[in-house]
C-alpha cells in the first residue's frame, strides 16, 4: 500500500496536507483577523493587508533532566568505627648466650620494659537524593518562526475652502494606535523578529465611484432602448387622439343639425314603406367604421386617414410634440 499510494503516512507534511497549505491556512487566518478589528475602524473598503508567515516545518522531540541542588533529601548513611591496640617488648638488651637460653624470654615477659600503640578510625557514609525533573516536549510543524504584516489604509478627504475635496491625513497618534491594535491582533513577538508596518496612502478610485461623485448638473439621464420605444409609442398615440379631436370631432360637432322633435307614430308608419323601397346603397360608398378606445363612439375610417394626411402635412410641429412628450415621459 505505502508504494502504490506514493506517500509516507510518518511524513508529518504529508499527513498535514502540505506545507503550501498549511502556509496559506495561517496567512489567511491572520489577514481575516487583522481585517475584522481594524476594518471596523477605517471601514474594510478603505483597507488592505498583507501577512507573509514563516513557518517551522520541523518536527522536533526535546528531552530534559533537571536537576535541583538546592533540594537535598538524605537517602541513607552508614558510620563504621574501627578501634585497635599493640603491645611491642623492648629490645634494649644486648645479644649473649644466657638472653638465648628459653628462661630469659620469661624473665623479659614479666619485668622488662614494652611498647604499646592503640588506633581509633570511624568512617562515615552518607547518601542525598536531590529532586529531578525529567521533561519530554514535542513540538509538532506549523510554529511560527516570523510574521511580517503590511497594512495600507485609504487616506481620508474633506471638503476644502473651495468646496472640493482634498486629503485628511490621521494624525500619529491615531495610527499609532491602529499599528498596536495590529500588533494585539497577530500576537506580536520582537524576540522572533516580528514586522508591522501601517501606512496611509491614498487608494486609486475605480471609475464607477468616479462617476458617481461628479456634480449632478453634468450627468446627463441615460435611457435604454426599451425606454426609447416605450415613448415613442406612448407618443404617437397620443398625437393621434389630439390629432383626431382637433380636426375631426370638432368640426362634426360644429356642424351637427339640431335635434329634431321625434315623428309620430303614423308618420312613421307612413314612411315605413318608402324605406323599404328604397335602393340599398353600394357596398364601396358605406366606410368601414373603427372602434377606438381613445373616443367615445365610431369614427369613420375616411377621418383615420385624414388625420394621418394632416400628421403628414405637419411633419415639423408633429415631430416637436413627439419629443417633447418623450421627455416628459421620460
Amino acid at each position: 500500500d505505502l508504494l502504490a499510494s506514493g506517500q509516507n503516512d510518518n511524513d508529518p507534511l504529508s499527513a498535514s496536507g502540505g506545507v503550501e497549505e498549511r502556509i496559506a491556512a495561517t496567512e489567511t487566518r491572520i489577514r481575516r483577523t487583522v481585517e475584522d478589528i481594524v476594518g471596523r475602524i477605517v471601514g474594510t473598503e478603505n483597507l488592505r493587508v498583507q501577512v507573509t508567515a514563516d513557518l517551522d516545518l520541523n518536527r522536533v522531540t526535546e528531552t530534559s533532566n533537571i536537576i535541583d541542588p538546592d533540594s537535598q533529601t538524605v537517602l541513607s548513611s552508614t558510620t563504621v568505627e574501627d578501634n585497635s591496640n599493640s603491645r611491642d617488648p623492648a629490645l634494649t638488651r644486648g645479644v649473649t648466650i644466657a638472653n638465648a637460653l628459653p628462661e630469659a624470654d620469661i624473665v623479659d615477659a614479666a619485668g622488662a620494659d614494652a611498647t604499646t600503640s592503640a588506633a581509633s578510625r570511624i568512617e562515615e557514609t552518607t547518601n542525598y537524593e536531590m529532586t529531578r525533573t525529567v521533561r519530554n516536549a514535542v513540538r509538532e510543524i506549523g510554529g511560527v518562526n516570523r510574521l511580517s504584516v503590511a497594512v495600507a489604509l485609504n487616506m481620508p478627504t474633506a471638503p476644502g475652502a473651495d468646496g472640493a475635496l482634498v486629503a485628511a491625513p490621521r494624525s500619529d497618534e491615531e495610527m499609532q494606535r491602529i499599528e498596536a491594535l495590529v500588533r494585539s491582533a497577530i500576537g506580536y513577538n520582537a524576540a522572533r523578529g516580528d514586522q508591522v508596518e501601517v501606512v496611509e496612502m491614498a487608494f486609486q478610485q475605480p471609475e464607477s465611484a468616479s462617476a458617481a461623485a461628479a456634480p449632478a448638473q453634468n450627468a446627463r439621464p441615460q435611457f435604454s432602448n426599451e425606454m426609447l420605444m416605450r415613448g415613442a409609442e406612448i407618443g404617437s398615440l397620443a398625437l393621434i387622439a389630439l390629432a383626431l379631436v382637433v380636426f375631426v370631432l370638432r368640426p362634426l360637432m360644429a356642424g351637427a343639425p339640431a335635434s329634431s322633435p321625434a315623428p309620430s307614430a303614423a308618420t312613421a308608419l307612413d314612411a315605413a314603406p318608402a324605406q323599404t323601397a328604397l335602393p340599398s346603397p353600394a357596398a364601396g360608398q358605406l366606410d368601414a367604421k373603427i372602434d377606438l378606445a381613445q373616443v367615445e363612439g365610431q369614427v369613420k375610417a375616411s377621418s383615420l386617414k385624414k388625420v394621418a394626411e394632416v400628421v403628414k402635412s405637419h411633419t415639423d410641429e408633429s415631430s416637436f410634440i413627439l419629443k417633447s412628450w418623450i421627455r416628459e415621459a421620460s
